[in-house]
């Protein structure tokens, strides 16, 4: 099942709910990125003074705006890796660490609604925590969460309450065996 509900023909008794970036969320950022490039190139080729103060800051805008359209379209590409699973073996959410986590070492799950998003809190055992490689987001998501991480689908192809649910479901699965 991917994050829009919809399943698929060969889904196991425990499908993964798969999240992956959205493609809308990309496309106006490096339309407005290659807009200032285009205006960066014109004023080099029709209005530069070589080898001028202006001519090397100009350069450098052109260089710095090359480098960011590149990591966009890179990371859109990347569309395929999925950002948030939930399934048998826990949850991984790739912005905070590439492993997964175990539904055995989630400890609390809420659902929390901030500024018209909603997200979804969780708090990993801290044994388990400290085996996990967390990347710097991760660090800083706890960090402004209160000692939890979260999760939200605004950015990504899906809905929240399938997301949630899917949590739930998983929970509900495996609290027999805590």
């Amino acid at each position: 099942m991917d994050g829009r509900g919809v399943r698929s023909e060969n889904e196991r008794a425990w499908p993964t709910v798969e999240f992956r970036t959205a493609l809308g969320f990309h496309l106006p950022v490096i339309g407005l990125l290659v807009a200032i490039e285009a205006f960066l190139v014109w004023e080099l080729v029709f209005r530069g003074q070589p080898f001028s103060e202006d001519w090397y800051r100009t350069w450098a805008g052109v260089a710095f705006f090359l480098v960011c359209i590149r990591l966009l379209v890179r990371s859109v590409g990347k569309r395929h890796d999925p950002v948030i699973s939930v399934g048998p073996l826990g949850v991984r959410y790739r912005y905070v660490s590439r492993d997964w986590i175990p539904w055995k070492a989630i400890t609390a799950v809420r659902v929390v609604s901030d500024r018209g998003s909603d997200y979804i809190e969780f708090a990993v055992d801290p044994a388990h925590e400290a085996m996990m490689s967390i990347s710097l987001f991760g660090h800083f998501n706890k960090f402004f969460r209160s000692g939890r991480y979260s999760m939200n689908v605004d950015p990504l192809d899906g809905e929240f309450e399938v997301l949630s649910q899917a949590i739930k479901d998983g929970l509900a699965r495996t609290s027999g065996s805590r």
